[in-house]
C-alpha cells in the first residue's frame, strides 16, 4: 500500500501532508474528502483505504459532511442518509433535515 494517498495537499490545509500518517488520519480524511473532494478524489479515497472502509466511516463514524455531500456520497454507496450517524447526529441537534 502507498504511503499516502494522492489528494489535493489543499484539502488538508492545517495539516503536514508530508510528515501526516495517514493510515491513523483516515476518519479525518475520508470526512474531508467526502464532504470536499471532486469525483476523482473520491475514487482515489477508495482506492487508497478500500471502498469497505470508506463505506465503514460513511455509515457509522460520528463524521460531519453538509447536506448535499453526504447525500452525493449515500448515492455512491446505495444507502438512505437516515443510515448514517452524520445524519442521526444532525437531526438530534436540530441542523440539517427535518
Amino acid at each position: 500500500m502507498a504511503l499516502k494517498p494522492n489528494l489535493p495537499e489543499v484539502l488538508f490545509w492545517e495539516f503536514n501532508c508530508d510528515t501526516m500518517d495517514w493510515q491513523r488520519a483516515f476518519r479525518t480524511v475520508i470526512e474531508r474528502v467526502l464532504d470536499r473532494g471532486k469525483d476523482q478524489e473520491v475514487e482515489e479515497l477508495i482506492r487508497f483505504y478500500g471502498r469497505d472502509k470508506v463505506f465503514e466511516v460513511l455509515k457509522e463514524y460520528p463524521i460531519y459532511l453538509m447536506d448535499h455531500s453526504l447525500v452525493k456520497a449515500c448515492a455512491l454507496f446505495k444507502i438512505n442518509k437516515e443510515d448514517t450517524v452524520c445524519y442521526k447526529r444532525k437531526v438530534a441537534r436540530g441542523h440539517g433535515w427535518y
